[in-house]
């Protein structure tokens, strides 16, 4: 396993734990080799588990992002009766939005 996040493998680290996990329901364990599987197993679930923060951390951060570029969405109607929408704005279209070109 390397330290650099971007080229962390959270998908062959989950499956590396699940063949740990499978190892250790053999009968006959080697305790030299079962001590070693312990202490990968430590390792992988330490950096899955800072990654699954770097991914939250993203998450909301994207989340706010949205959230902020947004903030021009529809007014509610008073007594909620759903969302006051513009139609049309009074400025001129802008020629480059055109699609259709």
């Amino acid at each position: 396993m390397t330290n650099d996040p971007k080229k962390f493998d959270f998908t062959q680290s989950i499956n590396t734990l699940e063949d740990i996990n499978s190892w250790f329901q053999n009968e006959d364990i080697n305790l030299d080799e079962g001590l070693q599987k312990l202490k990968e197993g430590k390792e992988l679930i330490k950096k899955c588990r800072t990654r699954l923060r770097e991914f939250e951390n993203e998450f909301v951060q994207i989340k706010k992002e949205f959230a902020e570029e947004n903030s021009d969405a529809p007014e509610p109607l008073p007594n909620g009766q759903g969302l006051k929408r513009v139609l049309f704005e009074d400025t001129e279209p802008n020629p480059d939005d055109n699609p259709f070109q």
